[in-house]
């Protein structure tokens, strides 16, 4: 087999979006314009040329044991550097892509008993898999989450269902990911020639001569090696007592099963103070349990003050769109 691209129940217009990025690929001065996502700060304009989209191809195509012989599934929307970045390694690996649309339950849009070496998902799609269509997951040699962070809960159901699944570490600003973790181990492990580091107020990513940092706090093992913590964009100063909602945000999520954000909000007395918001109604008794948990997990200063309900907003309907919550949630306390 060589390269090939396959769509299975998809719009023209994404067939054309397709094509249109393969033949631009084809030009050797090709550079890849990608706006980041908006996530976690205001969207901007990134560019990479070709030679670093065919490094970073190659470092996964590797990591994957991805040749000629192999098919991956993109059930991504084109315009993300996710979707770009499967066609380019589909393209420098000569192998088989194939398409679907973008959505929660991409999974009805395959043919029956077709498998892939690999499938690249967003995390509420990976979640919609593992409560909907668990049977389904064997299809999979391999699955790559990115996006955001993944519960205990997820977790803890792929390592049940003994699947080989991996998270992906990287921004807009790195191409692509840079690391990856197996779920159930509790490292993630750089790709080929990267290093990384701990400096004030974040990390840096060595690629070569290229240095990136970024907002993320990590506990790192060595230079190759490292734990994500979350990131120091999110991070609540309540009365000089530093609270990292992602810590509990997955400890709660796991323990509760229920989805919460924890979000930091003025306050007149502790400068700013911790509030937790969930998109379903937590009765008054379930509130006890949650902040009787934190307590005793993380400490009496980091129980949030608040107990709000909101809609989650989310970016292409499957990011969670953080800081835009974020934003509505601090409008509500201005």
């Amino acid at each position: 087999m060589s390269f090939q691209v396959y769509f299975h129940n998809c719009p023209q217009e994404l067939q054309d979006e397709v094509n249109i990025v393969i033949q631009n690929f084809e030009n050797n001065d090709f550079e890849l314009k990608v706006k980041s996502s908006g996530s976690t700060g205001l969207p901007k304009e990134i560019s990479h040329d070709k030679k670093s989209i065919i490094t970073s191809s190659r470092r996964t195509n590797q990591f994957f044991q991805l040749n000629e012989n192999s098919k991956v599934l993109c059930p991504l929307a084109i315009h993300t550097i996710g979707a770009k970045m499967s066609l380019f390694r589909a393209l420098t690996g000569d192998y088989e892509l194939h398409f679907v649309n973008a959505s929660r339950a991409f999974i009805n849009e395959i043919p029956e008993g077709m498998k892939f070496d690999l499938v690249s998902l967003a995390v509420i799609q990976f979640g919609n898999l593992l409560d909907y269509h668990p049977n389904a997951l064997d299809r999979f040699k391999n699955i790559l989450i990115g996006g955001s962070a993944i519960s205990e809960q997820m977790e803890q159901k792929s390592i049940e269902l003994h699947l080989s699944t991996f998270i992906g570490f990287g921004m807009t600003e790195t191409l692509s990911h840079i690391a990856l973790r197996k779920l159930g181990e509790p490292f993630y492990k750089c790709l080929e020639k990267i290093t990384v580091n701990t400096i004030d107020g974040g990390m840096e990513i060595h690629d070569n001569n290229k240095t990136i940092t970024s907002t993320d706090i990590i506990e790192s093992i060595d230079n190759q090696n490292f734990k994500w913590i979350g990131r120091t964009d999110f991070v609540i100063n309540s009365g000089g007592v530093k609270i990292i909602p992602e810590l509990i945000e997955n400890y709660i999520s796991s323990t509760f099963k229920i989805k919460i954000l924890i979000i930091g909000v003025p306050d007149v007395t502790y400068g700013e103070k911790a509030i937790l918001v969930s998109e379903e109604i937590i009765d008054d008794k379930l509130k006890t349990e949650i902040k009787n948990v934190i307590e005793s997990k993380f400490g009496k200063y980091h129980v949030p003050k608040d107990f709000l309900v909101l809609d989650f907003k989310y970016i292409n309907e499957l990011k969670l769109d953080r800081l835009n919550i974020i934003k509505s949630v601090k409008a509500l306390y201005e």
